[in-house]
């Protein structure tokens, strides 16, 4: 955790930009710190093991979308889970 936080405080990693690697280009170092900030920063992962996290980050990538789009409505079936970093 004190790791994470070096990192996120001197700006060495960014959610954002290790988010907006493809996973395959995601460094061990940038998956460690994707890890620690779905843990610590979004409740929903707060409980998830490490080994699932790991999976989860392995298929994830990031989308942008134009100011005020909307992305999903209430009730509408989603086949992803959305997370929004920034915005």
């Amino acid at each position: 955790m004190a790791e994470f936080k070096r990192s996120e405080t001197k700006g060495t990693n960014s959610i954002v930009n290790v988010a907006a690697k493809a996973p395959s280009d995601r460094t061990k170092a940038d998956k460690k710190f994707f890890v620690m900030f779905l843990k610590l920063k979004i409740p929903f992962f707060a409980d998830f093991d490490k080994k699932t996290l790991k999976l989860v980050i392995e298929r994830m990538v990031a989308q942008y979308y134009p100011t005020h789009a909307t992305i999903h409505t209430l009730n509408e079936e989603a086949e992803c889970i959305n997370m929004v970093l920034t915005g």
